[in-house]
């Protein structure tokens, strides 16, 4: 290696400037690069350095004095912990409770050690079997010892510094005193705290010989960063390795979830979403007196606490210099022997230190503003015992509810893990408050089919108001894959009460559809601080998007990252759009991101307004217009939009014209249907189109995902309905090919009166041009289907809307007429077997007047067919209702000729020949029932190629 000095500007000189040294560079560097520097034409910074890092991972002058001070004060320790074996039981015992919780963590069983005398007679015993198990706990807890009255000192400093008191060595050797007489207890500045209290590592006071690392402390402590105080003060000594050497193998700690960006996220679900998901304002940017500050109880427990707490404090940090109207008050409960009650101490004297430096910035009162948090913080409790307490000093006797808690489960157990996440769920529920909000990371997904019912138990409880699913997004580390945020359910009061609910509390209907809200981010994160697009573009959408009147919202972030975002719904333990990898499904990841872009709002198409109910018209029946004209509101519009709320798992919408509005309303009710006036924007606008929209299975999903949370705000979102772009483009057709569409513009008669072979063969032919048109004119080539599938329902109502054998029959029809004409017939006088003739005429005279009508008569039990002049009833016929309603066709084609004339040329085929043919009128049906089926196809085909060619718009 080459022995002249090292300048890291040389790097950044050009490979012009060095060929002459190349060679002598290269002999130096060639073993480690493998000669890669010789190989590459320049050098690039961006190679060598990452984006967004600033550097805190790098130790500091300061933080190496800290670790040396903090490794002579835990020797200082180590000695007074010898003379402990004198003191108070209660400390005895607790040492021995932390020495307890030592063995379980690290597997250790002593089985001679088993009380808290045995414990103490091993400990002071220099001969013990067991001195190299203790020596090392008791190395551990001493570091904790001091590690905490470090963070006291911390504290006492920086509160020292912002109410601009001198701290001098001899009030850090006695961190009691100065709290003492700073906040006074029984005082309005009474300190309420459970880290300064008596704890298992209060006892620790440094010797005199420690004065000059106390002075050295108070240099050091108040210029380390955060990064920096932790890492040095989180080293487990418990491990048995070398202090000074890298330890790789601690899966405990992760780089991503203590990350400055994965705690900017949790701040944006803590503090910004709650007020998102409620569609409140949060009150920012104006300062607030100390008392009108909210307090948000915080409480972070499951897996990896000491990263969680890091990228906690980071963000906070952050943030801090912006004015807050609420602030975190965090808890750490760890359950292990590494993050337990010392973690939770720690951390609380790292906010007492971090609400002295905030109220600097915030530009509040240090004493005022640490007194009025910890009080707000104990006070939002509930007791441990049904025995009110007289005094108020003690702060642990007292449950804390938290508003907001943080489960973190990266890790769960082989062996029914959705069990695990369940019962865990419900046991933070109940330390939760009414209104506060439960964020769980799990790599478990909740919703499982098997499992539905468990689901649907804890759901009558709690209510999942969104979930984010980050399983696509590569490079995030220890994150987890899911995250669902809960939050208690409210109990609506009831007029009645029955004894059931009593005896075993409310009782949820288990048809209640509720609404949630679905966020899916993908890509892949080549550098963590690419997180921080997905923080910000979260914040964006709760800034300018409003969550109830937004469906779905869908944003490429660039390098392939994608932000996804969609109302859901859950009914019955499930979800109904629940995210799958069918293409046809609107919740497929790439189908959604086409649906963002192919699709407009409805109030893009049309200006939307609320149809008032019947029993609010009497004060409303009218609005008066222009000179005085009263117009009723829904004749200002066109079309009404009715909105299907019976089944909540299947909401339909419907469009009828205006005249139609009453009598929809007369027939459905306003119980579980709402209305809603449709004045169109754009012109022209085919309103077939959109009918057929709703009807299919796209629109269908898209409505579910719409107009969730039952009636209320169905305007909002209705309006916010997404509804294909190209229904807004009514380009028009070439004339040679609008020709060779004509047969789509068959109407209802004369369909009726085609052969289906003809029908067949003019489709198919219509097809095979639709579908090369679809692509170029989807208006058009939607127009004209929605049109032919209008009238192929309406043909086929004439077959299903009449009786079995009673059909009504078109005899110009190919299919009946051709083989009717090959039928022999008799004459119906004088004598038929299958016509009974009964004359009615009162006079002879009257059988030859003319014929005005004919009446026909088979819903009876004796089916008749009586002509009439005028108002007279000449003649009646009696048969079978299939030849009585050939004969009526016949006669309708004769009337104004006498009646004598009719009865004498009427000649019929037999009953029995006559039905055999009008069996075949039945293919018909069946022709037709085929043909609507692939137009129901050609449409959703149609609507999904065009959404799913959205990227060449």
């Amino acid at each position: 290696m080459s022995k002249r000095p090292f300048q890291a500007n040389s790097w950044l000189v050009s490979s012009t400037q060095n060929k002459s040294s190349e060679h002598q560079d290269a002999s130096g560097f060639s073993d480690h690069f493998g000669g890669a520097a010789s190989a590459n034409a320049g050098f690039s910074p961006n190679g060598f350095l990452v984006p967004g890092w600033k550097g805190e991972g790098l130790i500091s002058k300061q933080a190496i004095n800290l670790k040396n001070s903090l490794r002579l004060l835990k020797e200082d320790a180590k000695i007074q912990f010898q003379r402990l074996y004198s003191n108070n039981r209660s400390l005895k015992m607790a040492i021995y409770n932390e020495f307890i919780s030592y063995a379980e963590t690290h597997s250790i069983h002593l089985h001679k050690v088993d009380n808290l005398n045995e414990f103490w007679k091993h400990l002071i015993s220099e001969n013990s079997p067991f001195a190299s198990d203790l020596n090392q706990f008791v190395d551990a807890y001493c570091f904790r010892a001091v590690t905490i009255y470090l963070f006291k000192s911390r504290f006492i400093l920086t509160l020292g510094q912002e109410i601009g008191e001198p701290i001098h060595e001899k009030t850090l050797m006695n961190p009691t005193s100065f709290f003492q007489r700073v906040f006074k207890r029984g005082s309005s500045k009474e300190l309420r705290c459970t880290s300064l209290q008596t704890n298992p590592y209060s006892w620790y006071r440094p010797s005199s010989e420690c004065l000059d690392t106390i002075s050295s402390l108070s240099r050091d402590l108040l210029h380390i960063g955060t990064t920096e105080l932790m890492k040095i003060c989180s080293q487990d000594t418990s491990l048995k390795r070398e202090e000074d050497k890298l330890d790789f193998s601690d899966t405990d700690y992760s780089h991503s979830l203590s990350h400055l960006e994965f705690g900017l996220f949790l701040n944006q679900l803590m503090i910004r979403f709650p007020h998102w998901l409620k569609s409140q304002n949060l009150k920012k940017g104006t300062k607030l007196p100390v008392d009108q500050l909210e307090i948000l109880n915080t409480k972070f427990c499951g897996n990896q606490l000491a990263s969680l707490s890091l990228s906690h404090w980071l963000a906070q940090d952050n943030n801090s210099y912006t004015q807050w109207s609420q602030i975190l008050c965090p808890e750490f409960q760890g359950e292990s022997f590494k993050h337990g009650e010392f973690l939770k101490i720690c951390h609380e004297l790292h906010f007492l230190n971090f609400l002295c430096s905030l109220s600097e910035r915030q530009q509040h009162n240090p004493i005022e503003l640490i007194c009025n948090v910890m009080k707000n913080k104990y006070s939002n409790s509930r007791s441990s015992s049904e025995q009110i307490s007289i005094f108020e000093n003690s702060v642990e006797t007292k449950e804390l509810v938290y508003n907001r808690i943080v489960l973190n489960l990266n890790k769960l157990p082989k062996n029914n893990p959705h069990h695990y996440l369940l019962g865990r769920i419900t046991q933070q529920l109940d330390q939760l408050d009414q209104d506060g909000f439960l964020l769980v990371f799990s790599n478990q997904k909740f919703f499982i089919p098997s499992k539905t019912d468990k689901i649907e138990q804890l759901l009558n409880s709690a209510s999942l108001d969104a979930h984010f699913n980050l399983e696509g997004l590569n490079g995030k580390g220890e994150i987890p894959n899911y995250l669902y945020i809960f939050s208690k359910r409210s109990l609506k009061k009831k007029n009645s009460f029955a004894m059931n609910e009593v005896l075993m509390g409310p009782v949820f209907d288990k048809n209640q559809k509720d609404s949630t809200v679905s966020i899916r981010w993908e890509g892949d994160l080549t550098q963590f601080t690419k997180f921080g697009e997905f923080v910000r573009e979260l914040e964006g959408l709760q800034k300018t998007k409003s969550m109830t009147e937004t469906p779905i919202y869908q944003r490429d972030l660039g390098d392939g990252m994608c932000f996804e975002f969609h109302q859901d719904a859950i009914f019955e333990g499930k979800l109904l759009s629940a995210t799958n990898k069918d293409p046809a499904q609107v919740t497929h990841p790439n189908f959604f991101r086409n649906l963002t872009k192919a699709c407009l709002p409805l109030d893009q198409f049309f200006q939307i307004e609320t149809l008032q109910p019947e029993q609010e018209k009497s004060q409303l029946s009218s609005t008066q217009g222009l000179l005085g004209i009263r117009v009723k509101p829904e004749d200002r519009f066109p079309f009404v939009l009715i909105v299907d709320h019976r089944n909540p798992a299947n909401i339909k919408l419907e469009v009828c014209s205006s005249e139609a509005y009453r009598a929809k309303f007369e027939e459905n009710g306003y119980a579980y249907f709402q209305y809603f006036g449709m004045l169109p924007k754009i012109s022209p606008i085919n309103i077939n189109i959109f009918r057929e929209y709703f009807k299919t299975n796209i629109g269908q999903q898209v409505i579910q995902l719409s107009l969730h949370g039952g009636l209320s705000k169905t305007k909002a979102k209705l309006s916010s309905l997404l509804v294909p772009r190209f229904f807004e483009s009514a380009n028009e057709l070439p004339p040679h090919v609008s020709q060779a569409l004509s047969f789509l513009e068959m109407d209802t008669q004369n369909i009726l009166s085609s052969h289906p072979d003809d029908i067949e063969q003019g489709f198919e032919t219509s097809k095979q041009t639709l579908i090369s048109l679809s692509a170029r004119h989807p208006w058009q080539t939607m127009s004209r289907l929605s049109w032919f599938k209008y009238n192929i329902e309406e043909c086929l109502k004439e077959f299903r809307n009449n009786k079995p054998g009673r059909q009504k029959v078109d005899y110009s029809n190919p299919l009946v007429k051709t083989p009717l004409l090959k039928l022999q017939t008799t004459s119906v006088l004088p004598k038929n077997e299958d016509v009974y003739v009964e004359f009615k005429a009162k006079t002879p005279d009257q059988i030859h007047l003319e014929a005005t009508r004919v009446v026909l008569s088979t819903d009876t039990d004796n089916p008749s067919l009586t002509i009439l002049c005028g108002e007279v009833e000449v003649v009646c016929l009696y048969s079978e209702p299939v030849l009585l309603d050939f004969i009526n066709f016949i006669v309708n084609h004769h009337i104004g000729m006498s009646v004598s004339s009719i009865l004498h040329n009427l000649h019929v085929p037999r009953i029995s020949e006559l039905k055999n043919v009008l069996e075949n009128y039945n293919k018909l049906e069946s022709s037709l029932s085929s043909i609507l089926v692939q137009t129901r196809m050609i449409i959703g085909n149609l609507i999904t190629q065009q959404i799913s060619n959205s990227r060449l718009l």
